[in-house]
């Protein structure tokens, strides 16, 4: 191991332990007392000092192929590093299981250049002819965006490839949108709109998707191209010629009878796909951020933000049906405090991740059974097939893999359960190919 540098491993291990020992018992005091002012928050993390002698350990022993001795003498952590490389990174989105164990994500925000990989056994691959991809609720159906179309496959291997179900030429979406909405700039009015796309979910039997962007959130079919939101009579009463959104977010339930969505200047809206009808539920906050479902199909989630703080709503679907939902004004809270950018959902409640870098286990009652800190603001979610992994990307660069089965959390964590991390992929800008650590 001729990368390691036996004084500085030393200390960071050292100061790693020593910050999440005292952090962990901070927030056990915390959370016991409520939070008594009294409370003496523990000494900074030092380690930023050694940023520079750490990167470069990475860097040597991923050349080096020493990736498991690297972690044991550098136990990974975010923001030491995070502070000093800050223009390096970028967001870790769009993320999705394929195969037995391999994961795809998106490195890069929707407005910025970003690429594809697949990380897993076989390695690190980019996708350079792909922008994005999305995965069906149920598992079974991808969607690959690329620059000139979408194809639509079911059950793909690592390489991608696998049952072509649909293939939706830009050039044909454009068209209908055109034909539809005339004097409106939508999507179809983007030279790349491949480039602008926030997510893309599939429906699993091959039939269309919904896809969220920046210039809209659309229903797009094999032969027809819908837009959910902004709706052209909103524009047209409002006297607006373009469908550009902030915060633009949707999701689709289990069952893909209901789509939830919404944007900064939006309520929270719910479409039932059996009948048309859109319900619109108010937030608990100030501006809709993210919506989710529960893996019953039972529950919609709803987080609206405020600066980075925010509060995530339950909704029971049989309450919008019954058209309760019409006058009530207050919702069951699942979260409050947090603003979220993604979810990871489980057979027993949802982990909601925010923009302190705070993973948060939440069962179907609204009840906390764990937290788990990753030391970013989350930008992505993904759960295995089996329920045992949990895969989280951050605006910091990083893409963490952890064991969600696991019977303790390791001495340089922060947490309050039993979460450990199995490895992690840096990916950042200044950096030829991703690195694991």
């Amino acid at each position: 191991m001729n990368w390691l540098n036996q004084e500085t491993a030393a200390a960071w291990r050292s100061e790693g332990h020593r910050y999440a020992r005292e952090i962990n018992e901070y927030v056990r005091l915390g959370m016991e007392s409520g939070w008594d002012k009294k409370l003496k928050e523990p000494e900074n993390d030092s380690r930023s000092k050694l940023a520079a002698d750490v990167w470069k350990m990475i860097r040597e022993a991923n050349k080096a192929g020493e990736v498991e001795q690297l972690r044991q003498e550098l136990p990974a952590a975010t923001w030491p590093l995070v502070d000093s490389y800050r223009e390096d990174t970028q967001a870790i989105k769009s993320i999705s299981f394929v195969g037995e164990s391999s994961v795809i994500f998106r490195a890069g925000t929707s407005w910025e250049e970003g690429a594809v990989y697949t990380a897993g056994k076989h390695g690190i691959c980019k996708m350079p002819e792909l922008s994005l991809v999305g995965r069906s609720v149920q598992g079974s159906v991808y969607a690959l965006v690329g620059p000139d179309d979408i194809r639509l496959i079911r059950k793909p291997d690592v390489q991608l490839q696998g049952e072509e179900l649909a293939v939706l030429p830009w050039s044909t979406i454009k068209r209908q949108l055109k034909e539809e909405m005339p004097n409106l700039e939508t999507l179809a009015d983007c030279e790349r709109p491949d480039q602008i796309i926030e997510e893309v979910i599939p429906f699993s039997d091959g039939s269309g998707l919904l896809l969220v962007s920046s210039e809209g959130i659309y229903l797009i079919g094999k032969d027809r191209t819908q837009l959910l939101h902004p709706s052209a009579s909103e524009l047209e009463e409002n006297e607006m010629d373009n469908t550009s959104i902030a915060m633009a977010h949707g999701s689709v339930s289990p069952d893909e009878r209901w789509l939830a969505f919404g944007s900064q200047s939006s309520d929270h809206l719910l479409l039932d796909r059996s009948t048309g009808k859109v319900h619109s539920i108010y937030p608990e906050s100030s501006y809709p951020h993210y919506s989710v479902f529960t893996h019953d199909g039972q529950q919609a989630w709803f987080n609206s933000c405020h600066f980075y703080n925010g509060s995530t709503i339950r909704v029971p679907l049989d309450e919008v049906l019954s058209g309760a939902s019409d006058k009530r004004e207050e919702w069951p809270l699942a979260e409050d405090g947090a603003r979220v950018y993604a979810a990871g959902v489980l057979s027993d409640g949802v982990v909601l991740g925010d923009a302190y870098g705070y993973l948060r286990m939440i069962d179907v009652e609204g009840a906390e059974l764990w937290r788990h800190f990753v030391g970013s603001t989350i930008s992505g979610m993904a759960v295995s097939d089996d329920e045992g992994v949990l895969a989280v990307g951050t605006y910091g660069g990083m893409l963490h893999l952890l064991d969600l089965r696991a019977e303790s959390m390791d001495e340089y964590s922060i947490g309050t359960g039993t979460i450990r991390e199995l490895g992690r992929y840096v990916v950042w800008k200044s950096e030829a190919e991703p690195l694991r650590w």
